[in-house]
């Protein structure tokens, strides 16, 4: 949260007043991974696993970082401006809520068939409409 190695970002600092503006914020996505792995006291790509990600049917997707050697064969490779292959074939962020969701385009399909069933208050498996 400091912006301290292995971070590749600034500090998280609140920028403005809650309510304020609504902002996609990196930091406090990864605040939100804090306190899940602080509640629940499991690595936030497990419980990630087992509670959304599985439930949905999203099998081949993980939050994992780096990805298991199982999952790696079905990364796409990441290139430099110029078309040259990275190093290493992607880039590892250690803000997993953030940054580090890897997924199949079928996991993609699972991910907006559940989405679409909980926003018209259907059967969704891990969403409620109810707010």
């Amino acid at each position: 949260m400091d912006g301290k190695s292995p971070a590749v970002t600034p500090a998280v600092r609140s920028l403005f007043e809650p309510d304020l503006k609504y902002q996609y914020s990196g930091g406090g996505t990864t605040i939100s991974q804090v306190i899940l792995t602080d509640l629940t006291g499991q690595a936030y790509d497990a419980w990630m696993y087992e509670n959304v990600l599985k439930p949905i049917g999203m099998v081949n997707s993980t939050y994992a970082q780096p990805p298991s050697k199982d999952k790696r064969r079905l990364c796409a490779s990441a290139y430099l401006p110029d078309g040259t292959p990275i190093a290493g074939k992607f880039h590892v962020y250690p803000e997993q809520a953030a940054a580090g969701l890897w997924m199949t385009p079928s996991d993609l399909c699972q991910y907006i068939i559940d989405m679409q069933l909980a926003q018209q208050g259907k059967a969704s498996k891990v969403l409620s409409r109810k707010w």
